[in-house]
């Protein structure tokens, strides 16, 4: 049987992070990314147990760059360009394992 997730179908919420996560970590579960929850709870790389952080959920598809991939050749592979996937995830290039989000909307 698969857990409860209380969040599941919530599109905005504070969520109350526990011990040993990450940014990260909770960017993942919900399919969030990582710098734009830092930014909407100005915060650093460093989180603790207990702290709530605000998470506003968008319709996005997710994407781990690959040895070899450019953000250009990414973002075509999304119908967008370059510009707008950097802007979209909050950084300035690509690196092997990290995680992009794409808007569906688009």
């Amino acid at each position: 049987m698969k857990a409860f997730d209380p969040y599941l179908n919530t599109d905005e919420f504070f969520y109350t992070c526990v011990a040993g996560e990450t940014i990260e970590d909770i960017a993942g579960r919900f399919r969030v990314p990582a710098e734009m929850l830092k930014e909407a709870n100005n915060l650093t790389d460093n989180i603790a147990a207990g702290d709530e952080i605000y998470i506003r959920r968008i319709d996005c598809d997710v994407y781990r760059v690959k040895a070899g991939d450019t953000a250009a050749s990414v973002a075509e592979k999304f119908g967008t360009d370059e510009a707008e996937l950097l802007l979209f995830n909050r950084c300035a290039g690509i690196y092997p394992g990290q995680i992009l989000y794409f808007d569906k909307k688009k």
